[in-house]
């Protein structure tokens, strides 16, 4: 009797962990399938020419699907940015004989090339994104995999009646370990997902909201790690948690973004170790960011240019020249504040923001920093 009391409560047992695993395999193809969608579209996205690349299916109502929506309308963003730049230099090439005429065409393709410099750090976020939810989401279906064949193995042994309490808990074990290997690695995708999802539609969206902005800082940072985790460099956020912006958060994403790489590629050399510090304070209605870094500094004779387009010091390592002219201009048009930058060589260098916490109107902001144009 006290034998098959156990035997009815091993099967049991059994069978409550086959029905969890079924359920499991089912939630994990409902999960992962339009995430592998996800991950091939971002790839192809990344990868090959954005006329080649199809939109992927928007039916999904649910957080999946708004991160499809996203990459759907980034998609469609950058293929108009490609349309009005190619549009722009024929322009500029048909009316090469006309001095004004020409003038207004340079400046619409500098906006051009400003707007596609803006994407292109968002499509190596796409990228990077893409590489890192690889991993977990690997680990996830193997741990998966390994749960149900050692399911299989403790069916196989109770159906010949020779099951013993020694595999029993090798199974107990097995099952654990997969389990907690499926969750960790699943909040990790999900947290990736839902750093780059959040990024990217403020970015694409430029929509004015209230936000937090130690929380917001902490995402793009987040967002960033596909490239700081390939440096020896870290990166300090100092920031109370009780600020709130009413903002364009995709703008800032865009100028911390922008700052933060800044000092990855032009403040150490490779494989240097070293610290990027991002700090904020609130004075009043006014914030004061500042983003630091321990690297080699900025040369006197650069100071004073580091904001203008087209500067750099990578000139043919892939440097534009527009990541800090983007920056200046997001912040003295768009949120109406000033920028500085102090540096010593050797000793590093830091870039002081000041920004409104509630961002004026755009006519406001132009009539308070009437000389943001000479900078555009």
């Amino acid at each position: 009797t006290l034998a098959a009391e156990v035997r009815r409560k091993v099967i049991e047992v059994l069978m409550l962990d086959i029905i969890l695993v079924v359920a499991l395999a089912l939630s994990l193809r409902i999960v992962f399938d339009p995430l592998k969608k996800l991950r091939d579209g971002l790839f192809e996205l990344a990868t090959r020419g954005s006329d080649e690349v199809e939109e992927l299916p928007e039916k999904r109502r649910d957080e999946l699907g708004d991160v499809i929506r996203g990459f759907n309308a980034i998609q469609r963003r950058v293929k108009a940015i490609i349309l009005r730049t190619r549009e722009a230099e024929d322009a500029a090439r048909k009316s090469a004989q006309e001095t004004a005429k020409a003038l207004d065409d340079l400046q619409r393709t500098q906006e051009s090339l400003l707007q596609a410099e803006r994407l292109a750090s968002l499509g190596g976020l796409v990228a990077g994104v893409a590489h890192e939810i690889n991993t977990p989401v690997g680990i996830a279906l193997t741990s998966a995999s390994v749960l149900m064949e050692a399911t299989e193995g403790v069916n196989a042994a109770m159906s010949s009646g020779a099951i013993k309490k020694s595999e029993i808990q090798k199974y107990i074990e097995t099952a654990g370990e997969s389990a907690r290997l499926i969750m960790n690695n699943a909040y990790r995708a999900a947290h990736l997902i839902h750093s780059f999802k959040q990024i990217a539609v403020d970015q694409v969206s430029e929509a004015r909201r209230r936000f937090e902005l130690h929380e917001y800082i902490g995402e793009v940072v987040s967002s960033l790690q596909p490239k700081l985790k390939k440096t020896h460099i870290g990166v300090e956020i100092e920031c109370p948690d009780d600020i709130v912006l009413d903002s364009y958060p995709g703008a800032l994403a865009q100028v911390i973004t922008n700052l933060t790489l800044n000092c990855v590629e032009h403040a150490f050399d490779a494989d240097a170790v070293g610290t990027i510090w991002i700090k904020a304070a609130e004075q009043g209605d006014v914030i004061e960011m500042q983003v630091a870094d321990n690297g080699k500094g900025i040369a006197p004779d650069m100071l004073d240019k580091v904001f203008d387009p087209f500067v750099t010091t990578r000139r043919g390592q892939g440097g534009t020249g527009l990541g800090l002219n983007i920056v200046f201009n997001l912040i003295v048009k768009q949120f109406g504040g000033t920028i500085t930058v102090d540096s010593l060589v050797g000793q590093g260098a830091v870039f002081t923001l000041r920004i409104p916490r509630v961002t004026p109107g755009d006519a406001e902001a132009n009539e308070q920093h009437p000389d943001a144009r000479l900078h555009a």
